[in-house]
């Protein structure tokens, strides 16, 4: 056993030799992540010079690394520069892996027939493949659902559609000739077994200014599912006025899907049942025209994503009147993911409202779950009273609807870098890494003195932990880790610390780490003096150990094979182990 722990510790000592050591900063919930691309942020110029570039979505995997779709322009078709659907990667620390397709970008859709395309939602599949959505035009297929499925390293999957690709003239599944008609994906939600559903919108052709909810269900192929809608596709408005456009697919525990967005006129939601059949338990026939369900909040345009909550809830996003003398409000509304019915648990009748504070204005919410329950609403701020410029910003929630108002500067926390001189077009949250932090991204200018606009991102620290030792809003094993075994096994002063702080650390003293340590921390009083529980206390080859394996990324049996547990130990299993270190001691697991 202590063999093995000696063969840990080389190897992180080992890593945290390479990395140097640098003055200590002190960071906080709300404070950018400074180890993320460049101070916490990522501005990338776009595909070809002396244009723009528009992110639609990203997402991230386990181990931190970011794919984002949209929308490059490239002349590499015709000589003419047109837009084209793109997928980028970054690597987990924000940094463009220029080792992903052509210099860090694909094209999947640049093609003699596709003539124009872009991008709207990105997702990783169950079996590791990229799948991005959205929108590609041509002569013989008017513009129709597109879909790629790529490897990670930006290989198209040649199981998938044609060539890695799947082009779907949905419009003429009700009626409408391919070549005229218009469809337009705009998000996927992937299912077991490999297969998704599309939502967007379809209509006769382009001066069609009524384009309706359509929808359709893919195998893992690509190819239609047959058992779903009519052949694999459905179409049905969310209101009379039409003008559709799906904003968030959410499928409940009993296969329940429901659609979330807005026309013209409101902000809906509208449930069907897992074959397509509309779901008429659900709100009025299957909808929910959100004015009606909280008519003092006035939910109004646009309306941004939704989540499954816990015990069946549906949270979604949207712009609401503000009580008060500010220009712009957002509001995440609670439903009941089964009837539709308002959910008054959640903040004020079913309301949790955000003005913006005294310095900014807050609007285009978009809702991401953290991994213990906590909400993190991120959108785009404008400074008062000049409303400019615009920056990604994020806010924090309670599960129950409550505001954070110590995170960031007064409840937003602003990533200052992605300035926009008065125009920012979207922002999106993503994952949180097993520290809290959390990413968000969008569009933003790059610096001066170019216009250009391209793929942003931003990292926020959004919580502390109970094993961030050193005090960087990281919970690691090179260094918490370390610090843990290192203090367990009687180490003190420099030969405590000693190459085994983070960069932004701001608790370095020995002493003061000791007496951390030593102490029972007040934000988690459940979170005891051993991991396990051990009868006789803590000791480095049963918590230390437990705890740097976890650090590291293991799970299941790695974490706890070939540890002799005490007789009476209270937490054996990996599964007790996991639920104590997240409910009880503040670890993202």
């Amino acid at each position: 056993m202590q063999k093995t722990i000696q063969r840990l510790l080389v190897a992180v000592t080992c890593s945290i030799a390479l990395t140097g050591h640098i003055a200590i900063s002190i960071a906080a919930p709300g404070d950018l992540r400074k180890s993320f691309a460049i101070g916490g942020v990522e501005r990338t110029p776009p595909a070809e010079p002396d244009t723009d570039d528009e992110m639609s979505a990203f997402t991230s995997l386990a181990n931190g690394d970011i794919f984002a779709a949209g929308t490059c322009r490239t002349n590499v078709i015709s000589g003419s520069y047109a837009s084209q659907f793109c997928v980028r990667k970054y690597r987990a620390n924000g940094l463009r892996d220029e080792s992903f397709g052509a210099a860090g970008v694909v094209f999947p859709f640049v093609a003699a027939n596709i003539s124009s395309s872009g991008a709207t939602h990105i997702a990783v599949t169950e079996s590791s493949h990229i799948l991005a959505t959205g929108w590609c035009r041509g002569a013989s297929v008017g513009q129709s659902f597109c879909t790629v499925k790529l490897s990670l390293g930006g290989i198209a999957d040649t199981t998938f559609g044609q060539g890695g690709r799947m082009i779907l003239s949905a419009h003429t599944y009700f009626g409408v000739t391919a070549s005229r008609g218009y469809s337009s994906a705009d998000k996927l939600h992937l299912l077991p077994n490999g297969r998704f559903i599309l939502a967007g919108t379809c209509s006769q052709d382009e001066s069609d200014l009524t384009p309706k909810l359509c929808m359709t269900r893919h195998l893992s192929s690509g190819a239609l599912d047959a058992t779903f809608g009519s052949g694999g596709a459905l179409s049905s408005p969310f209101g009379a006025s039409s003008n559709d456009v799906v904003t968030s697919i959410v499928i409940a525990s009993n296969g329940t899907i429901v659609i979330v967005g807005t026309n013209a006129d409101a902000g809906y939601a509208k449930a069907f049942s897992a074959n397509g059949n509309v779901h008429s338990s659900f709100g009025t026939q299957g909808t929910i025209r959100l004015i009606d369900v909280f008519p003092a909040d006035s939910p109004s345009l646009p309306t941004g994503n939704a989540i499954a909550y816990t015990s069946g809830v549906l949270l979604l996003t949207a712009g609401c009147a503000s009580g008060s003398t500010t220009s712009y409000a957002q509001c995440v509304f609670a439903l009941d993911l089964a009837s539709g019915a308002r959910v008054d648990g959640f903040g004020n009748q079913g309301t949790a409202k955000f003005s913006g504070n005294t310095a900014h204005d807050f609007f285009d919410g978009h809702l991401a779950l953290r991994q213990d329950g906590q909400l993190v609403l991120n959108g785009i701020c404008a400074e008062r009273p000049v409303a400019n410029p615009q920056r990604f910003c994020t806010a924090l929630l309670t599960a129950n609807g409550l505001f954070e108002p110590a995170f960031g500067e007064n409840i937003i926390a602003v990533a200052y870098g992605t300035e926009s001189g008065g125009y920012m077009s979207r922002a999106f949250g993503g994952a949180f890494n097993n520290a809290g932090a959390f990413t968000m991204g969008g569009t933003c200018y790059l610096p001066l003195p170019s216009r250009d606009r391209g793929f942003c991102l931003a990292q926020f620290h959004t919580r502390q932990d109970r094993f961030d030792l050193d005090d960087d809003n990281e919970t690691l094993a090179e260094t918490d880790g370390l610090l843990l075994i290192r203090y367990l096994m009687g180490f003190t002063q420099q030969s405590l610390t000693s190459g085994a702080l983070g960069q932004f650390a701001s608790r370095s003293s020995p002493d003061d780490i000791a007496s951390y340590l030593r102490s029972r921390s007040a934000a988690y009083p459940n979170c005891g003096t051993s991991v396990v529980g051990a009868p006789n206390g803590t000791s480095a080859t049963l918590d230390g150990l437990v705890l740097l394996r976890a650090m590291l990324g293991l799970t299941g049996n790695a974490v706890t094979n070939g540890i002799n547990f005490p007789q009476d130990t209270q937490r054996t299993s990996w599964s007790a182990i996991k639920t104590h270190l997240v409910s009880s001691c503040g670890l993202m697991l």
